[in-house]
Protein backbone atom coordinates (compact mmCIF):
# COMPACT_ATOMS: atom_id res chain seq x y z
CA UNK A 1 0.00 0.00 0.00
CA UNK A 2 2.85 2.72 1.05
CA UNK A 3 4.97 1.61 -2.18
CA UNK A 4 3.14 3.01 -4.43
CA UNK A 5 4.66 6.61 -5.61
CA UNK A 6 2.09 9.55 -4.77
CA UNK A 7 3.77 12.10 -7.08
CA UNK A 8 3.22 10.50 -10.38
CA UNK A 9 1.36 12.54 -13.34
CA UNK A 10 0.56 12.05 -17.02
CA UNK A 11 4.32 12.87 -18.08
CA UNK A 12 5.72 10.02 -16.51
CA UNK A 13 3.50 6.91 -18.24
CA UNK A 14 5.03 7.15 -21.14
CA UNK A 15 8.32 7.05 -20.42
CA UNK A 16 8.15 4.35 -17.87
CA UNK A 17 6.32 2.62 -20.33
CA UNK A 18 9.31 2.58 -22.95
CA UNK A 19 11.74 1.99 -20.22
CA UNK A 20 9.36 -1.09 -18.91
CA UNK A 21 9.05 -2.24 -22.32
CA UNK A 22 12.03 -2.03 -24.17
CA UNK A 23 14.89 -1.38 -21.75
CA UNK A 24 13.86 -3.86 -19.10
CA UNK A 25 12.68 -7.11 -21.31
CA UNK A 26 14.99 -7.94 -23.74
CA UNK A 27 13.91 -10.95 -25.12
CA UNK A 28 16.65 -11.93 -27.64
CA UNK A 29 18.79 -12.62 -24.33
CA UNK A 30 16.66 -15.23 -23.05
CA UNK A 31 15.59 -18.99 -24.33
CA UNK A 32 13.22 -20.95 -24.23
CA UNK A 33 10.22 -20.41 -21.47
CA UNK A 34 11.47 -17.30 -20.48
CA UNK A 35 11.83 -15.57 -24.04
CA UNK A 36 8.25 -16.59 -24.28
CA UNK A 37 7.37 -14.99 -21.01
CA UNK A 38 9.19 -12.06 -21.84
CA UNK A 39 7.47 -11.82 -25.25
CA UNK A 40 4.08 -12.32 -23.74
CA UNK A 41 4.92 -9.49 -21.01
CA UNK A 42 5.78 -6.91 -23.75
CA UNK A 43 2.57 -7.86 -25.76
CA UNK A 44 0.20 -7.44 -22.60
CA UNK A 45 1.92 -4.15 -21.95
CA UNK A 46 1.31 -2.86 -25.27
CA UNK A 47 -2.27 -3.78 -25.70
CA UNK A 48 -3.13 -2.87 -21.45
CA UNK A 49 -1.49 0.57 -22.35
CA UNK A 50 -2.79 0.76 -26.59
CA UNK A 51 -4.54 4.05 -25.54
CA UNK A 52 -1.78 5.83 -23.55
CA UNK A 53 1.30 5.29 -25.54
CA UNK A 54 -0.79 6.17 -28.92
CA UNK A 55 -2.62 9.41 -27.39
CA UNK A 56 -1.28 12.49 -28.78
CA UNK A 57 -2.23 14.03 -24.83
CA UNK A 58 0.22 11.50 -22.90
CA UNK A 59 2.56 11.84 -25.64
CA UNK A 60 2.81 15.85 -25.26
CA UNK A 61 2.78 15.36 -21.43
CA UNK A 62 6.13 13.27 -22.19
CA UNK A 63 8.23 15.65 -24.10
CA UNK A 64 6.63 18.29 -21.71
CA UNK A 65 8.35 15.88 -18.81
CA UNK A 66 11.87 17.26 -19.35
CA UNK A 67 13.00 15.42 -16.40
CA UNK A 68 12.37 12.33 -17.87
CA UNK A 69 13.53 12.87 -21.43
CA UNK A 70 17.36 11.55 -20.92
CA UNK A 71 15.93 8.52 -20.02
CA UNK A 72 13.97 7.75 -23.40
CA UNK A 73 14.11 10.37 -25.76
CA UNK A 74 17.63 9.86 -26.99
CA UNK A 75 17.56 6.14 -27.13
CA UNK A 76 16.80 4.12 -30.43
CA UNK A 77 14.32 2.20 -28.57
CA UNK A 78 12.96 5.95 -27.83
CA UNK A 79 12.60 6.82 -31.94
CA UNK A 80 9.23 5.99 -32.52
CA UNK A 81 7.60 7.40 -29.78
CA UNK A 82 10.34 10.64 -30.27
CA UNK A 83 8.57 11.15 -33.56
CA UNK A 84 5.16 10.92 -32.30
CA UNK A 85 5.84 13.42 -29.37
CA UNK A 86 7.41 15.75 -31.81
CA UNK A 87 4.31 15.88 -34.45
CA UNK A 88 1.86 15.85 -31.70
CA UNK A 89 3.97 18.97 -29.93
CA UNK A 90 4.21 20.68 -33.71
CA UNK A 91 0.44 20.15 -33.51
CA UNK A 92 -0.45 21.93 -30.59
CA UNK A 93 1.69 24.44 -31.13
CA UNK A 94 0.37 25.03 -34.19
CA UNK A 95 -3.47 24.43 -33.11
CA UNK A 96 -2.43 27.52 -30.24
CA UNK A 97 -1.17 29.96 -33.11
Amino acid sequence: MFSQKTDWHIGDLIPSLIIIIHATFKPNQERGNYKKLVEVLIQTLKERFNFELTSKVYLLAAILNTSKLDLWFGQDFGLSYRQKALDCFTEAVLFIN
